[in-house]
């Protein structure tokens, strides 16, 4: 995914393990990406740690599902104001983009996602 976000000409840091992620929590960022690939990072819980102790509580945040579980579109949107109530911007549902309509499409919506909170041509 971080290969989607290079023509936007971002700077990105990553956490890759749920420690890495938490040792970026005091910094400060025009964006945070959350993408959830691994069993031991819990959204709910990570995302209201940036919320609320964090120098982010009102940086843009965009949740990315790269797990491939389907969804029918009654529970995506579910999923998506659960996610909202707690804080996040946008939520991608990458895996099944990629499942639905290939790559090239879930990277679009990727960086349309990260443009319309950085103000970036996508």
């Amino acid at each position: 995914m971080a290969k989607a976000l290079h023509p936007l000409g971002v700077e990105a840091v990553l956490g890759t393990t749920t420690q890495e992620a938490e040792g970026h929590i005091a910094s400060a960022f025009d964006l945070i990406l959350v993408c959830y690939v691994f069993d031991d990072l819990r959204p709910y819980r990570f995302v209201r740690r940036i919320r609320s102790e964090s120098a982010n509580p009102h940086t843009p945040l965009i949740l990315v599902r790269a797990l491939p579980v389907p969804l029918g579109e009654s529970q995506e949107w579910e999923i998506r104001q659960s996610y909202k109530s707690i804080g996040v911007n946008d939520f991608v549902n990458y895996s099944q983009l990629v499942h639905d309509k290939g790559s090239e499409q879930a990277d679009q919506a990727l960086r349309e996602s990260v443009s319309k909170f950085l103000h970036l041509q996508a």
